[in-house]
């Protein structure tokens, strides 16, 4: 056949566009448009009270007494040679909860200096180990000992469920102690914040499941989060204060729906209480 079986001409030029008529160019389209954006949260900005700076052999730890829109904290930071934090080596904790953070470090100095040199270390090399819960915030203290000797480690769980630390050799345990309470005693242990007093942590336990209730607050308001923690995982969701009686009410009906009729499967009975302390 003449004209090499092809009607019409060249294929897919329409409108003066691009090949296949997909319309014009990207670029004479204009920008794409942005759907979905956020503002970005508003950022709060930290005034420093007060500091310390402790040396511990190879080591250099800053105290500093924070402020801002949610009222004071005490920060403890790691630094390098040139003055700057060492990745996450830190904790935070508001002010009142200072006290009780000089009692625990005094209860680990002295069980210390109460430890003979010639006693049996655990294999995983820790020796003793204790929590300390301030809402909603919780932190784990344990004393271990590896090849390097022994040591302090203070982890505290974040918001988001990540972990910062930092560890010191336990001989320094008194120093940084001393550091802390001198820090305190200076600025005190009012945390200068006037919002309201929230309610404290609970856990509940469902058979082998565990679950934390811990309401906090922040620039946006008051909220609960609700935590399910295994030694594998950790699973959280946040509900705001506007939202808790539509989720008890959702709750509620589902109760009522569906009861649940207790078998003799059930190895345990689900419980709401305070958190414990101890670990």
């Amino acid at each position: 056949m003449e004209g090499g079986g092809r009607r019409g001409g060249p294929r897919g030029r329409r409108g003066g566009g691009r090949p296949g008529g997909r319309g014009p160019p990207r670029a004479a389209r204009g920008p794409r448009r942005e759907s979905g954006e956020r503002p970005s949260p508003p950022v709060v900005e930290d005034t420093e009270l007060g500091s310390r700076t402790l040396e511990v052999e190879s080591k250099k730890f800053l105290f500093s007494v924070k402020e801002n829109t949610r009222g004071k904290f005490l920060k403890i930071s790691e630094l390098n040679e040139a003055g700057s934090m060492v990745g996450r080596n830190k904790v935070t904790l508001a002010l009142s909860t200072g006290p009780s953070f000089v009692e625990m470090l005094t209860e680990f100095s002295e069980f210390n200096a109460s430890q003979g040199a010639d006693e049996a270390v655990p294999e995983d090399g820790r020796i003793k180990s204790s929590t300390l819960q301030k809402d909603p915030k919780r932190y784990y203290f344990d004393l271990k000992q590896n090849d390097r000797g022994r040591f302090l480690r203070i982890c505290q769980t974040t918001t988001m469920g990540g972990r910062q630390q930092v560890a010191f050799p336990a001989d320094a345990m008194v120093s940084f102690r001393d550091s802390l309470k001198d820090l305190l005693d200076e600025q005190g242990t009012d945390d200068g914040n006037s919002s309201q007093q929230l309610p404290e942590s609970r856990d509940l336990r469902v058979n082998r499941k565990r679950f934390y209730f811990d309401v906090g607050s922040n620039e946006r308001g008051v909220f609960l989060r609700i935590s399910e923690v295994t030694n594998r995982y950790r699973s959280s969701i946040t509900v705001p204060q506007s939202g808790w009686e539509s989720l008890r009410d959702a709750l509620n009906d589902y109760a009522q729906q569906l009861p649940y009729t207790e078998t003799e499967a059930d190895q345990s009975e689900a419980s709401l209480e305070p958190a414990s302390s101890e670990a």
